[in-house]
């Protein structure tokens, strides 16, 4: 057996002693920062405040394993398993990230969020603070190091004379620093220990190129992400497979009780398997292909065509994202896809509409993003002269012209005059009128331009999956920030 792993096992006491008296210092710090700040807003959400809301808010890390994009669509083990969650009790999600660990506790602390839905270990801070899930997953936690210095050995625990200190960096807001300190002792101080505000992902990173010398990751996050980084070796593993939580708020024992009823139930399943499988294994189709898209969508792009995308939506007044969210809804950045009905590229404009605004089959991605944004430019004018001053409402409209034609949201618009609805606004008003499109009886003497429409259902899922895709988009593309709108 490993030496070292041998002296671990064989001095867990003494371990666990010196990680309270730790996490008893941090919980102390972490509840007078929590008691002198003053809260914003009410006492948590119970379930049935949640529930009457129909939103859960959550915060999710966005990573190669949680939360993030690949190609213009949205992946995650945590964002998979809370879509899940919520769609079975009918929720909506909405998503919050944060820069640090400590931003997402203190946003739960103040009830910016219902829940943490990320990889929690348990410590005397977070148990004075928070209430658990269920473990919704387990890991070993190792010792990460750069694999062309080996300062372990793989066969032994000896500490290699290369350097006289080593400096061992860990996340700060985890338990891991107890586990640094140990090791700070055992090698008669040859390691500096340091604690860092950035995530452990970040930290193997600047491990990967070797700024620091190791870190203490969770096992499964380090083989998920060694498709990315061939530097690392992590054969030291310092424990036994650990639990890993989701987090609420101290005393919400109804939100507790709904996750752990979810939870309890959906682990039985085979797709929970298949799912942690998915994001965890790297030999996975998901993970593989993971690699081979980074390659061309690095982390934090949308899609190959981002730089094109921002540079005619700035110069025709639209947001990036809303134009990307509907680019890849219609080709899945695919720039020479064929469509239905002779439908064509980026845009998937029909060959009449293609004509109209200049282009032709086999243009560039550049020509036809341009000629995109020159008539969703026109679109948004359309409707903002007919009195659509909300830009979320705006898009709606847009975005139903798009895929049904502008003679269609013509009509809906017609129909809602009738209903004495309000015509600047598509939910429960336009869109509530489009929707009678599809019925006979709604529409009958009503003199439309263009008659039935009988595929409203697929419009409005249209609307439901753009929108709901540029929200996600916004959340979680730094440069969203300075374009939240349609201008």
């Amino acid at each position: 057996m490993n030496k070292y792993i041998y002296y671990i096992q064989n001095n867990k006491q003494k371990i666990i002693s010196k990680s309270l008296v730790f996490c008893s210092l941090c919980a102390i710090i972490v509840t007078l920062f929590y008691i002198l700040q003053p809260k914003t807003g009410n006492n948590f959400r119970t379930w049935d405040e949640i529930t009457d809301s129909k939103i859960v808010k959550v915060g999710i890390l966005y990573n190669y394993t949680d939360y993030y994009i690949s190609h213009g669509k949205v992946y995650g083990f945590h964002y998979e398993l809370i879509k899940k969650f919520a769609e079975n009790y009918s929720l909506e999600v909405i998503y919050k990230l944060y820069d640090s660990y400590g931003e997402y506790c203190y946003a739960l602390l103040h009830n910016e969020i219902d829940l943490l839905a990320m990889d929690i270990s348990k410590n005397m801070s977070t148990e004075i603070l928070f209430d658990f899930s269920i473990p919704h997953s387990f890991s070993k936690l190792i010792l990460v190091q750069h694999k062309k210095n080996k300062y372990f050995k793989k066969n032994g625990s000896s500490l290699s004379t290369q350097k006289s200190n080593y400096l061992i960096v860990v996340p700060a807001y985890t338990p891991y620093y107890a586990w640094a300190i140990e090791l700070k002792k055992k090698y008669r101080n040859r390691f500096n220990t340091s604690i860092s505000y950035l995530t452990s992902e970040e930290l193997l990173d600047e491990l990967d190129n070797a700024v620091i010398d190791f870190t203490i990751a969770n096992q499964k996050n380090v083989e998920a992400n060694s498709i990315f980084y061939s530097n690392l070796d992590y054969a030291q593993v310092l424990t036994g497979e650990m639990p890993l939580y989701w987090i609420v708020n101290k005393g919400n024992d109804s939100l507790s009780l709904f996750i752990n009823d979810w939870l309890n139930a959906y682990k039985q399943k085979k797709e929970y398997v298949m799912l942690l499988k998915k994001y965890y294994d790297p030999t996975s189709s998901t993970r593989l292909q993971l690699k081979q898209k980074s390659r061309i969508t690095p982390f934090g792009d949308i899609s190959p065509y981002d730089d094109i995308i921002m540079k005619y939506a700035n110069q025709y007044g639209l947001d990036w994202l809303f134009v990307s969210s509907l680019i890849y809804q219609e080709s899945k950045f695919y720039a020479h896809m064929s469509g239905i009905g002779g439908s064509y590229g980026l845009m998937q404009f029909m060959p009449a509409t293609a004509s109209y605004w200049g282009v032709n089959i086999g243009d560039s991605p550049e020509q036809q993003i341009k000629a995109g944004c020159k008539y969703l430019k026109f679109l948004v004018k359309k409707y903002r002269d007919l009195g659509v001053s909300d830009s979320i409402q705006l898009m709606k409209f847009v975005l139903a012209a798009y895929n049904a034609g502008s003679c269609r949201v013509d009509d809906a618009i017609k129909i809602a005059k009738r209903r004495d609805y309000n015509t600047s606004q598509w939910d429960h008003h336009v869109g509530s009128a489009f929707q009678l499109l599809s019925d006979r009886k709604s529409i009958k003497n009503s003199k439309l331009k263009c008659g039935r429409y009988a595929n409203t259902k697929h419009t409005l899922r249209y609307i439901n999956e753009v929108m709901h895709r540029y929200e996600h988009y916004k959340n979680i593309n730094k440069q969203s920030t300075t374009s939240n709108s349609v201008k």
